[in-house]
């Protein structure tokens, strides 16, 4: 008997163990959201990339979360640059699973901040391959994009086709509000800080 309450008493403690340590996680992730909402994007990137680089957290629903943000976050912040590496770094950390969640919007911002440093090249590869692997929001974003840059006309059977795919996995995926930081808002930068940053990448395809 003294066995078998020894044994509950650990079991219980496990469960209220991992139970305190998913509450942690999802108030730090909290914390960050009212950070960034009440438009302190410097201190919500810091909160975003403290959560997305600690492998400790218990969920990575929540470390999904914040490694988008922390992208969404230099881009409020006017760092294009910063947010390319962001984004990347979100897109080789969470994509390739089951779990599709934020990958075609993080697809699609990459592309329009691509566009803001007039990487047309790398942003059309960005909206292709939105388009190509999902259906929703985000590749119709994707193609009016397309459009607008003269890559397809309105009546492409590409389109079409596309419009029409089915993509059962891609559905699956959880929709978060509030993840196109371009919405309703346009990067700050000096034309200056705009050549430079063309400058770079082209220099980067260029040379790869």
């Amino acid at each position: 008997m003294k066995r078998l309450t020894s044994l509950m008493s650990g079991i219980l403690c496990l469960v209220l163990m991992a139970s305190t340590a998913w509450a942690y996680s999802s108030y730090d992730l909290d914390r960050a959201n009212r950070t960034r909402d009440r438009g302190d994007f410097f201190e919500a990137r810091r909160l975003y990339s403290t959560i997305a680089s600690d492998e400790d957290y218990t969920s990575d629903t929540i470390r999904r979360q914040a490694g988008y943000f922390v992208g969404f976050c230099s881009i409020r912040l006017s760092e294009p640059e910063n947010a390319i590496k962001d984004y990347r770094r979100f897109l080789r950390n969470f994509d390739g699973g089951y779990d599709e969640t934020l990958i075609p919007d993080a697809l699609y911002v990459l592309g329009r901040t691509y566009e803001t440093v007039n990487d047309r090249y790398e942003a059309k590869d960005c909206y292709r391959e939105c388009i190509e692997r999902f259906r929703g929001e985000f590749p119709r974003k994707c193609k009016e994009r397309l459009l607008m840059m003269g890559e397809y006309d309105s009546d492409s059977p590409y389109l079409r086709t596309v419009e029409s795919r089915s993509t059962g996995a891609a559905a699956s995926a959880r929709k978060l509000s509030g993840t196109d930081p371009f919405d309703g808002f346009q990067m700050d930068l000096q034309q200056e800080k705009v050549d430079q940053l063309r400058n770079k990448f082209e220099t980067l395809h260029a040379h790869p």
